[in-house]
């Protein structure tokens, strides 16, 4: 009897705290993390001996805020007036004793007024450092290159304080040579080069060399030494399908260095084998799903009318009123992709009910991500007066992005399945300076997180599967980003290697490497990866492009929509077969299943540990 009570004591007990963690989770769906700074600073305090009294700090500050303020917000400070002003004496509780004095540097250079006077710009990079006078100083120089090697800022002689970094001494030399940077300092990676005037193109970074050898720090968290050179190389994200790397190509600042090797690339007679056959499991299955509608689009094939109709009649039972948005957004892109005019379909206009949809925050970053891509799938206009517009959605997504750099489903936790999709939203504004930084951040995120076999694994999907490396490929793409360079190469393995070799012998794909059994879910966006692979060998744009504009879209009157032509429908797909994907149900019902499961073994495990017990 006791034991029985014991039992039903912790069960309980442990039901609660699961559906505590559920509700947490939940409630958590928006909560991020912003990376990036409104107004930032870079802050480092320095002894005399030139040991870290605070290490490199990003520091955010509002207008008008001064060099004091930054350091007041990281550190004590202590002041004593004087006939000039207040005087800084102590940072932490040091103190200078004798000659030496709280020394203040912007950008590697000797400040000419006053830490409580001199207004912060965002992207500053300040040193507090005890010294004598006068400062010792080091020499470096600095070099510019375009993509071409031609020397758009020539070798540069610089001399700035020691303790100061590569980032002040690039400064220095734009400023010599009357060049704008612009910046962006993040609050967990610090400063970002987004620019020099207006060098750089689309999918283009500065690659960053130190005598001879490539940066593996980010600019300001490298010291620099007497005798330095520093030298930025106009570089791209991707590599044309067509041609090798050329020698010397480097990931973007603070990415792994991946070996010198030149991109494998594939013939495009297998590229197209691999869709021939997956289209192939797909009509043997009959399972037809929103990613074969986008696939099918991307490919220049017609969509099963039995598919659209059952689609549009969706739309009708529901009067358009969807309680989840992203079966709303999803009936926008499948009408599209077939040819039809979401401002009118059956007389429901989907654009305008995306727009003003009252729950399109409720699924987190998904809501979001396919607002944006149904509305940009045929440069679809929205009313002035509508609650969500274009800059709200993307401003909002922005605001979802983890410090690090990834998206997630739920709380703080990197998704790659994510943060694919959300590359893919972003990527018609990928020329905002805004969102061009929470790109390169997410696609750096996705080279560090990818396994040295060249997948993503993710538990939740119980290993590196197949839907999340199309989700990636997808999303790269869409950035014009090439699956197959040096950034997402691994060993011998790039993405559309690890995805081909997937493929089953009947042609569908298996859901992770380790199985040997097709799964229609995987099959799906398997094949809508290759479709976008392939429009990006073809330089023809975003798998989710599926029109150039609304007006060249068919509007579908109710008669037509309410009437089904065909005898039947398409088959469901069995509910069993597969592993759904983070980007294909409510966050909600996912952190469901997984307490379920929690519970589920919890009770198992027990039922056995007692058993044990009472059997011996």
């Amino acid at each position: 009897m006791f034991q029985k009570q014991r039992w039903q004591s912790i069960f309980i007990t442990f039901t609660v705290i699961l559906l505590l963690f559920a509700q947490s989770s939940v409630l958590s769906l928006s909560t991020a993390n912003a990376a990036i700074l409104e107004n930032g600073a870079t802050v480092t305090v320095l002894n005399e001996k030139g040991e870290p009294v605070i290490q490199t700090t990003a520091v955010p500050f509002e207008i008008g805020a001064t060099a004091a303020d930054v350091l007041e917000k990281i550190a004590n400070v202590t002041y004593e007036e004087s006939d000039f002003g207040a005087f800084m004496t102590g940072i932490n509780g040091i103190f200078p004793e004798g000659e030496s004095y709280w020394g203040f540097f912007i950008n590697g250079i000797e400040a000419n007024e006053g830490a409580p006077t001199y207004k912060i710009e965002n992207g500053d990079n300040i040193l507090f450092k005890m010294t004598h006078w006068p400062p010792v100083m080091v020499d470096a120089t600095v070099v510019i290159k375009d993509k071409l090697g031609a020397e758009i800022i020539p070798k540069t002689e610089v001399t700035i304080v020691k303790g100061a970094t590569a980032y002040d001494a690039l400064v220095q030399a734009t400023l010599e040579h009357n060049l704008s940077i612009s910046a962006s300092v993040d609050d967990t990676w610090l400063t970002f080069l987004n620019n020099i005037g207006d060098i750089l193109g689309n999918n283009e970074y500065f690659g960053a060399y130190l005598n001879g050898s490539y940066m593996e720090v980010g600019l300001v968290s490298y010291l620099l030494t007497d005798g330095d050179q520093l030298e930025l190389k106009v570089e791209s994200y991707q590599t044309s399908p067509e041609e090798p790397s050329e020698p010397g190509d480097k990931d973007p600042i603070g990415a792994p260095e991946q070996p010198d090797q030149p991109d494998k690339g594939h013939e495009q007679i297998d590229i197209q084998k691999a869709i021939d056959s997956a289209i192939q499991y797909i009509s043997n299955k009959d399972n037809f799903d929103f990613f074969t509608a986008i696939a099918f689009n991307g490919l220049s094939l017609p969509i099963p009318n039995t598919y659209l109709q059952k689609t549009i009649q969706d739309i009708v039972d529901k009067e358009a009123k969807f309680r989840n948005v992203t079966d709303l957004e999803k009936a926008i892109l499948i009408v599209t992709a077939a040819g039809k005019d979401a401002n009118n379909i059956a007389g429901y206009n989907l654009i305008e009910q995306l727009t003003n949809h009252e729950r399109l925050l409720n699924q987190g970053s998904n809501g979001v991500i396919f607002a944006l891509l149904a509305l940009d799938s045929a440069n679809y206009q929205t009313l002035e007066n509508s609650t969500w517009n274009r800059d709200q959605l993307v401003n909002s997504l922005l605001e979802h992005q983890l410090s690090n750099g990834a998206w997630a489903l739920a709380g703080d936790n990197g998704s790659a399945d994510i943060t694919g999709m959300a590359l893919a939203a972003l990527a018609p504004y990928q020329n905002e300076a805004n969102v061009k930084t929470a790109i390169r951040n997410a696609v750096q995120w996705l080279s560090n997180f990818q396994s040295d076999s060249a997948g993503f694994y993710e538990a939740f999907n119980g290993g590196e599967a197949i839907e999340t490396v199309s989700q990636v490929i997808i999303g790269l793409t869409a950035l014009n980003i090439d699956p197959t360079g040096k950034l997402f190469t691994k060993g011998e393995t790039n993405l559309i290697d690890f995805l081909l070799a997937a493929q089953q012998t009947d042609g569908g794909f298996a859901h992770l490497p380790t199985d040997n059994q097709s799964s229609s879910i995987a099959t799906s966006q398997a094949l809508m990866a290759l479709a976008a692979y392939e429009k990006f060998a073809e330089g023809t744009g975003s798998i989710y492009s599926l029109v150039q504009k609304s007006k060249d879209l068919e509007q579908v009157s109710p008669v037509e929509d309410t009437k089904n032509s065909d005898t039947t429908n398409p088959k469901e797909e069995n509910a069993q077969e597969g592993k759904p994907l983070p980007n294909t149900a409510t966050a909600y019902y996912n952190l469901l299943l997984i307490g379920l499961s929690l519970l589920l073994f919890s009770a198992t495990a027990f039922y056995y540990h007692r058993k044990k017990i009472t059997t011996n």
